[in-house]
């Protein structure tokens, strides 16, 4: 995480391994697809947020396409499980501008999978 943080590494990282965003959603559903992962949200959820500051359209692509919401929310017991979501639906404190598309993308995401229902039957159970 600390080699992320420098702006410069990031994007050699970027330049030298384009599949890096991709490859981290990819073994983040692999490893959470296993019911007996035993792994911290903190952390996998402020790497998905830096990535997300830096490339936020196409993380909202593979946030939707490896179906990451309901992953997190069944893991809502980690606080920046709870902070992550609200970046990711523009509601956190640190606003973040992510463009109107993949607001947009993350919206119709969640009406299609009814993912507010989910979380509403979560929170009070």
């Amino acid at each position: 995480m600390q080699v992320l943080c420098d702006i410069r590494n990031f994007k050699y990282l970027i330049q030298n391994n384009k599949s890096m965003i991709e490859n981290f959603f990819n073994l983040s559903y692999v490893c959470l697809s296993r019911g007996d992962t035993i792994c911290n949200f903190n952390h996998l959820a402020k790497i998905c947020e830096y990535f997300f500051r830096k490339e936020p359209g196409l993380c909202i692509n593979f946030i939707i396409h490896y179906n990451f919401p309901f992953r997190l929310i069944q893991n809502a017991e980690f606080e920046y499980v709870h902070h992550l979501l609200l970046i990711l639906f523009n509601c956190s404190e640190q606003s973040l501008d992510i463009g109107e598309v993949p607001f947009n993308k993350m919206s119709r995401y969640c009406i299609y999978t009814n993912f507010f229902l989910e979380l509403t039957n979560i929170n009070l159970n």
